[in-house]
Formats: C-alpha cells, structure tokens, sequence
C-alpha cells in the first residue's frame, strides 16, 4: 500500500511538470528565445502576428558609424604609361631594302682629315665631309668641337668630340654608308676596300623592350668593328 502510494505521488508531480511546460513554452518561444530556436526577426514576427506584410513599414537598413580606425579611401594610382624613346629610322643608305650589302670605300683624297678609333679598326674621315655632314644633322657640339681645332692640327681625333655627346658615331656611320671613308684593320695591318654594313635588330623584356641599328664588318664572316644603335623602345 505504502508502495502505490508512491507511485501515486510521482505520477501525480509528472503530470504537474508537463502542464507548467506546456504553459511556459509558448511564452518563451513567441519571443524566439527557445533553446536551439532560430530567433524571429521583427517583420517576420509582425506579419506572423498580423497575416499582411503590406501594412508594415519599409525598413531602411540602418547604417553604422564608420571605423575611427579604418584609413580614408584613396584613388588608385594611374597605371604607369609606356617610356618610348625613338632615334630617328635606321637610313636605308647604300642597300635600300636589304639588311645586308657591300660597301666601297673612297679614302679622302685631300685636305685635313679627321680619325675615328674604333674597336679593332681606325676610320679615317675628310674634315669637309664631317663639317658637312654635322651641318646637315645639327650636330651643334661637334661643329664647336672642330671649329676650335682650327689650329692645323691633322688628324683631328675625333673621340675626343666623341666624350661630349653620343651623336658622332651617327655622323660616322652616314659617312660610312656613303663609303667616305679609310678604314684600317689594326690586327691585318692593311686599309680595306670594301666592308659589309648590315641592320641588327634585337627585342628582350618579354617582348617589351627593343633596339636596332647598323654595324660594320670587314667581311662575312668576320667581327663587327663599329655598331649604332638607331632605335631605341622601352615600355616598362
């Protein structure tokens, strides 16, 4: 009897539990507070509670205050523009259209003259023809420079014009392609009748960088004793 009593008892408090579960839930879940209970936003809490969503006003998106600590947006750089340096087009000068063809030397025949040291080769130019020729060009260093050597001095050595600018191997190789000019092979000892000028043309950086210009050997094979460089692009 003491027994069932107990069991009584128990069963009694486990139907009380339940009813007070059943009560306390809904209160607490209406307020999207459940354990485990996906919250309830507002609008969607006022439309479950009203059944129409066009009553309710529009929310605009509330904006918060900008960080103190973030940096002020600043425009982006400009992209870098290409650096393109051109000489003026290589001269076609005694083979137009070709890359390759054989020049004839005329020595200077007369008058003072002007000399050139080259690698491995010693060029020999009129001074009428380099007067004339930097007249042409504009060479206004290199007039300067002969016009103070008006003392009678022969050969006038022209590397010494060739320390103050970058333009005298130009007014050389014009004379060159013209065959105005003694060319001496140092290491054969003897003037050359003839030489092969020819155009190079080289591209590195990818593609992005190039040069082309003249060079001059005594034969073909042989090595290159004076070279220019007519053009010049760079676009890095």
């Amino acid at each position: 009897m003491h027994l069932y009593n107990i069991r009584e008892r128990h069963a009694s408090a486990a139907i009380i539990l339940a009813g007070l579960a059943a009560l306390l839930l809904p209160a607490c879940c209406g307020r999207g507070t459940c354990p485990g209970a996906r919250p309830v936003p507002p609008a969607d809490a006022a439309v479950a509670a009203n059944g129409d969503a066009s009553s309710l006003p529009a929310v605009e998106p509330a904006e918060g205050p900008a960080d103190a600590g973030a940096a002020p947006a600043e425009d982006a750089p400009p992209a870098p523009e290409a650096i393109v340096t051109t000489v003026p087009d290589i001269p076609e000068g005694p083979c137009p259209g070709e890359s390759q063809c054989t020049v004839t030397l005329h020595p200077p025949a007369a008058g003072r003259t002007v000399r050139y040291v080259a690698e491995a080769a010693t060029i020999t130019l009129g001074l009428d023809d380099v007067l004339a020729e930097a007249r042409e060009r504009r060479e206004t260093e290199l007039l300067e420079f002969l016009e103070a050597r008006s003392g009678g001095e022969d050969p006038i050595p022209l590397n010494e014009a060739a320390l103050a600018g970058n333009r005298v191997p130009y007014v050389v190789a014009a004379l060159l392609d013209d065959g105005k000019a003694a060319v001496r092979e140092d290491r054969a000892g003897r003037d050359a009748e003839t030489i092969v000028r020819e155009t190079w043309d080289w591209i590195g950086c990818g593609g992005g960088c190039r040069q082309a210009g003249r060079q001059y050997r005594f034969a073909v094979p042989g090595e290159v004793f004076f070279r220019t460089t007519d053009l010049f692009e760079d676009s890095f």
